[in-house]
């Protein structure tokens, strides 16, 4: 009986699982389809993503979005990526996973929070929380400030200043920070 229970539950689980991971690809590439094909990376930052990169606010969003972007990066899309503001959540784990080409200004800040995926607009009603994937050393930075919180909101996120970050990414030269402070979004 015991046997038949677990193999039960161990189908039950593992169509779940297929289901889940189905949609999730249908979900990815309706979400990395979202962005223009010209330039996937404007598209999400916005006009002053342009060489460099100046994010100046970024809430963040669907994390597999960002990790197309941050690989877009990593192979040459931009040489330089600047955090010049909030960078939360999705936008976080870009700028962990494209760090080879990403320096912070004095007004960078990251925001962490575990990540959620739900099946809702496939009518399913399923929803799953995860660490999302992070460099070891951020990990650790964020182990040891108590962890991922479980909220999604901006008061229940952890924050990381640009003081604290100066151990992670490396500062952005004084061009670089120049070049941010007379960006086309900021007045």
């Amino acid at each position: 009986m015991r046997l038949f229970l677990f193999v039960a539950w161990f189908a039950r689980w593992t169509l779940c699982l297929s289901c889940f991971l189905s949609a999730c690809s249908f979900i990815f590439i309706a979400e990395v389809s979202g962005l223009t094909q010209k330039d996937p990376l404007r598209s999400m930052f916005g006009k002053s993503c342009g060489e460099p990169c100046i994010i100046e606010y970024n809430p963040g969003g669907f994390l597999l979005r960002f990790t197309y972007l941050a690989n877009l990066v990593s192979h040459g899309a931009r040489k330089r990526v600047v955090i010049d503001g909030i960078c939360a959540s999705g936008c976080a784990a870009f700028a962990d996973l494209a760090r080879p080409n990403v320096c912070i200004t004095p007004r960078a800040r990251f925001a962490f929070h575990t990540g959620w995926a739900n099946l809702y607009e496939l009518h399913i009603d399923y929803e799953v929380r995860f660490v999302p994937f992070m460099s070891p050393d951020v990990f650790a930075w964020i182990v040891k400030h108590g962890g991922l919180p479980n909220s999604n909101d901006w008061l229940g996120m952890l924050y990381m200043s640009s003081k604290e970050a100066a151990a992670f990414w490396p500062t952005c030269s004084a061009k670089l920070i120049a070049a941010a402070e007379t960006s086309t979004r900021r007045h």
